[in-house]
């Protein structure tokens, strides 16, 4: 990794404005909510934007038109003032195979039935990967409504 101290609202806001051509030909709505306090972190910046990326276009890609991707940041302390940054990707979508998870959906190869895209099934097994490389770790989950979550949870030093 080839890591510096980055804003994290800049490399989400970037990966959404990146991203948004392609939601907008597939009828989705991207919305961002992050603190307007800067959440600075040692990352590699390009990996990193390549993980929100990922997550994005999956979001977009496992959505329905007139659906909606919502990419939240935030930042967590506990009883002793260590901070965790959680990174949020929702969608509107059908949500994920019951039998995928809590993990294998970030499996190599591993690609949801409902997949329509000719997706390679290495886009999620790359996000788990950049995260364990920033000390981290990602989840997902159906959401109660519908559709999906991806958390990343980064630990800030």
């Amino acid at each position: 990794l080839e890591r510096g101290e980055h804003v994290l609202q800049e490399i989400i806001a970037e990966a959404v404005t990146t991203n948004q051509p392609f939601a907008e030909k597939e009828g989705v709505t991207l919305h961002i909510e992050q603190p307007e306090e800067p959440i600075r972190m040692y990352v590699d910046r390009t990996r990193l934007l390549q993980l929100v990326s990922t997550l994005i276009v999956n979001g977009i890609n496992y959505n329905y038109d007139g659906g909606e991707v919502r990419v939240q940041l935030r930042r967590e302390e506990d009883t002793l003032g260590n901070s965790t940054i959680i990174l949020e990707v929702s969608d509107t979508g059908e949500g994920i195979d019951a039998h995928l998870l809590p993990a294998q959906i970030f499996e190599p190869f591993v690609r949801p039935s409902q997949g329509t895209r000719r997706e390679t099934g290495m886009g999620l097994a790359l996000a788990r990967r950049i995260t364990q490389l920033h000390g981290g770790r990602i989840q997902a989950e159906n959401d109660s409504n519908s559709g999906s979550v991806f958390r990343v949870i980064l630990h800030q030093d």
